[in-house]
């Protein structure tokens, strides 16, 4: 076997070592970074030009004959590989699928394949060429034949797939941004190199017609392929992967040009904008005003926009960015994103918060306010911007101040937990409202940056739970003396009844009948303890006079005396004041001997009759009055107990009336408070303390004891 040196080994030789080292690269950056379609046919191309230029320089480096035929056979095993590698990477470089279905792709290797096994073979049949021969240049030898028709089908076809391919980049460049057109262009040279060759080679316009000089222009095809690689990401950058990922972004974008003008923008922002690619070219200013703004801002601003779309607010997050950070001539990218759900979100929770009645706040570890609902006036009365900046702490009761700021430290302390707390506050009037919450920290939070409280107001809730206390606690009272008080009368009726039975002694009757007396009296008064301590609905001025002498009247008095010294009008239920002082009168009258006097009167502060007769609710005409006698007094150290339910030393009383008297005092929001009388002895004091009808002993320090009614002052509601 003889070989010989040509002008064409070299090229040759470089041409396989190229396609040796570029296959290499490609199969190195496939395991780095992953094997996709663009990458593998890219190697087949590879390898199929490793095929045809081997067999290439084989041929013209033999002097065989045998050999020379066995080369350009091989020849027609590279070519198909390449023209399919090449219709594949094109494919789907530029997205389309429909061309990589196997249909196609198994047609497209059948025919090729047919012409491979036809050149394979052609020996035996003769059907690709015919005639082969050695033919002498001078330096070196060639092989010749003469081609056949279906040699030129074969070539035909390997022509128009190649030549597809580079319609498919050429179609796609004429619609690809600048830096894809490019790259496409890079592509296409590379393609056109041996494309042209060939056909070069097919009319026979070569320098020795018989080589096939097509292999080594596949050298400049490398070179082609790493320019693209290096220069433009080829692999990095695929326009498939643009178009993808650029049509099914949620976000818009918007290419602009140096002179502002629209050069791009995908579907998203042809939605968002409700235009379509008739607008590229215009001046962005012109399609969409509300940008300017942004376009007079430095890059990378971004701002947030409100446009009118359908008749319909849309808000779009819109920021700038170059496209080059050291060419500012390359234009600018506009990114948009709607953000209209969460400004509708936005705006329904902050007008679930606007129109809540719960009071929300939001605090800094320090208490200090940095936001305050617009339900802080409607529940206390406060501006909210009045509020925010300050501690909260100046507007919580100090006697909850404590346990509130050890509550608040040691969630400060827990990111995302809750804690549940009651606490007093006042209002804009000063007055105390009872607030239950609930806190939560989410100092952490980026958007909220603080601990949430929302609180609701519970005074009125707070006002009937101390309101139903007293009712169970009166219920309480009425069961006491119904299984405790009622038994002794109770037992000594049964025992006289039995005696009475026995003997018929009418003193037994009598007996029996002054103990169910007893039971009565003690039912009736345990009964008005209950009514008496309902709250009092609806009040109107009432001349204390008036109803004085009307309780009076109803009142068992003997020869006792009343005396009123001054009317004054008080805010009251007519009928419960009446029982108030009946209650008082039958206290003093029972207890305080026949003759004793009672006086009521004003208080030192109180308004005149004419003032409070006249309708006229002044602070003066709600200071009260008081009830004194000159009956014996009440010990100071009793004054307190008096009042207690059951309280009593007298066998026949039932120590509720004072009780009652206090009910009904309460019930009106008065105060009242035992003190000594003007006047000498007391006769108005409680069934333990008094002596016994017709004594004259004297408890008080200066006279009898004076009962004083005043409208309570304003506290802080008790919260325990």
């Amino acid at each position: 076997m003889a070989w010989e040196y040509t002008p064409y080994t070299i090229p040759f030789a470089v041409t396989v070592l190229c396609s040796l080292v570029f296959g290499g690269y490609l199969l190195y950056d496939a395991h780095c970074r992953g094997w996709d379609a663009s990458v593998g046919s890219l190697a087949v191309v590879s390898l199929g030009t490793l095929v045809w230029a081997g067999a290439a320089l084989v041929q013209v480096s033999t002097t065989s004959f045998s050999l020379m035929v066995g080369a350009e056979q091989w020849t027609y095993v590279g070519t198909p590989i390449v023209v399919i590698g090449w219709f594949v990477f094109t494919a789907s470089y530029t997205d389309h699928d429909d061309l990589l279905s196997v249909p196609v792709i198994g047609s497209l290797t059948l025919v090729l394949g047919v012409g491979t096994a036809l050149a394979l073979t052609n020996d035996l049949h003769q059907f690709m060429w015919v005639a082969p021969a050695v033919v002498d240049h001078g330096s070196f030898t060639s092989l010749t034949y003469e081609r056949t028709v279906a040699y030129y089908l074969f070539v035909s076809v390997s022509f128009g797939v190649a030549l597809l391919g580079v319609a498919l980049l050429g179609r796609f460049m004429l619609t690809s941004p600048t830096l894809y057109r490019s790259q496409m262009a890079a592509l296409i040279v590379a393609a056109a190199a041996p494309i042209v060759v060939s056909l070069w080679v097919v009319l026979g316009l070569g320098p020795h017609a018989t080589v096939e000089l097509s292999p080594i222009a596949f050298t400049f095809s490398v070179a082609a392929f790493i320019f693209a690689i290096k220069r433009y990401q080829l692999l990095d950058l695929e326009p498939i992967a643009r178009t993808r990922v650029v049509e099914n972004m949620r976000e818009g974008y918007v290419v602009l040009g140096a002179d502002e003008r629209i050069v791009d923008l995908n579907p998203s922002a042809q939605w968002l904008l409700e235009v379509d690619e008739t607008v590229i070219g215009s001046g962005v200013r012109s399609v969409l005003p509300e940008i300017e703004p942004l376009l007079d801002g430095d890059d990378g601003t971004g701002t947030e926009l409100s446009v009118e779309v359908a008749g319909e607010r849309r808000y779009l997050a819109a920021n700038r960015s170059a496209l080059s950070e050291t060419d500012e001539g390359l234009g600018s990218l506009l990114l948009l994103r709607d953000v209209t759900e969460r400004r509708q979100v936005e705006k329904r929770y902050q007008e679930l918060i606007e129109h809540s009645t719960d009071v929300i706040a939001v605090l800094d570890e320090d208490w200090t306010v940095t936001y305050a609902s617009p339900s802080h006036e409607t529940v206390l009365g406060i501006d909210p911007d009045t509020i925010v900046g300050e501690r909260v702490a100046e507007h919580i009761h100090p006697d909850d101040r404590p346990q509130l700021r050890e509550r608040f430290a040691s969630l400060v302390d827990e990111p995302g937990a809750t804690v549940r707390f009651e606490f007093r506050i006042s209002d804009a009037d000063g007055e105390w409202r009872v607030l239950e919450g609930i806190a939560r920290n989410l100092l952490e939070n980026s958007v909220v940056r603080g601990v949430v409280v929302n609180s609701r107001d519970i005074t009125e809730r707070k006002h009937r739970e101390r309101e139903l206390e007293r009712q169970n606690g009166r219920l309480e009272d009425f069961a006491n003396v119904v299984s405790h008080d009622l038994r002794n009368p109770l037992q000594i009726a049964e025992g006289y009844l039995d005696e009475a039975r026995r003997t018929g002694d009418e003193d037994a009757f009598e007996r029996v009948e002054t103990a169910h007396d007893r039971m009565e009296t003690i039912i009736a008064d345990v009964l008005e303890l209950a009514r008496q301590g309902r709250t009092v609905g609806e009040t109107e001025p009432v001349s204390v006079a008036t109803v004085a002498n009307e309780a009076w009247a109803t009142v068992r008095t003997d020869g006792a005396t009343l005396t009123v010294t001054d009317d004054t009008h008080v805010e009251a239920d007519p009928d419960r004041l009446r029982r108030l002082f009946e209650n008082l009168f039958r206290n003093a009258v029972e207890h305080g001997g026949p003759d004793v006097t009672v006086t009521v009167g004003p208080l030192a502060d109180g308004a005149p009759a004419s003032d409070a007769s006249r309708g006229q609710r002044t602070d003066r005409a709600r200071r009260g009055f008081y009830v004194e006698d000159d009956g014996p007094g009440i010990p100071e150290s009793e004054r307190e107990a008096v009042f207690e339910s059951g309280f009593t030393t007298d066998t026949d009383g039932t120590g509720f009336g004072l009780t009652i008297v206090k009910g009904i005092a309460e019930a009106h929001g008065w105060d009242v408070a035992v003190t000594d009388s003007a006047v000498e002895g007391a006769a108005a004091v409680t069934d333990d303390t008094r002596a016994a009808p017709g004594e004259t002993e004297r408890h008080g320090d200066s006279g009898g004891a004076r009962f004083e009614f005043r409208p309570r002052e304003e506290a802080a509601p008790d919260v325990s």
